[in-house]
């Protein structure tokens, strides 16, 4: 995914890449975090949306600098019913990162129809460049 040099504490703002899949073990597990990371109450993701969501957080994790967060956002246009955002954070361990984006969200007026937090480990190797996933563990965030 070409991007720019990040200076020091910058933010990669990545452009996911509509061709790849979320096939394999990295797209099978991001899947899964996804599926359980859902709050009572939300409605169950339909098998092609599962398989887009993960198939864009994959992608936005596919490559991320030791210690700079990626941002990847991301409009899937439809009916009225049927357009919404998405927005994949992936950085490492942040406490309460999830509460301050979707504070900053409601603060520009705008709703959230549906929170996912899903918690996977990331392996990468030295240029940053994703390995493996593992879900529900601890460690360096997808």
């Amino acid at each position: 995914m070409p991007t720019k040099p990040a200076r020091a504490g910058a933010t990669r703002v990545a452009k996911p890449a509509k061709s790849l899949g979320a096939g394999g073990a990295m797209g099978a597990a991001v899947a899964s975090a996804l599926a359980e990371a859902l709050l009572p109450g939300d409605i169950p993701f339909t098998r092609s949306g599962l398989a887009a969501a993960a198939s864009f957080i994959k992608t936005a994790a596919l490559h991320r600098e030791p210690d700079q967060a990626v941002i990847a956002i991301e409009s899937v246009s439809g009916s009225a019913a049927n357009r919404f955002m998405r927005i994949a954070v992936i950085n490492d361990d942040m406490p309460f990162l999830v509460d301050s984006i979707a504070a900053a969200v409601a603060a520009e007026g705008l709703e959230i129809d549906r929170l996912v937090h899903p918690i996977v480990s990331a392996t990468r190797d030295k240029a940053g460049k994703l390995t493996a996933l593992v879900a529900g563990c601890d460690g360096d965030g997808v």
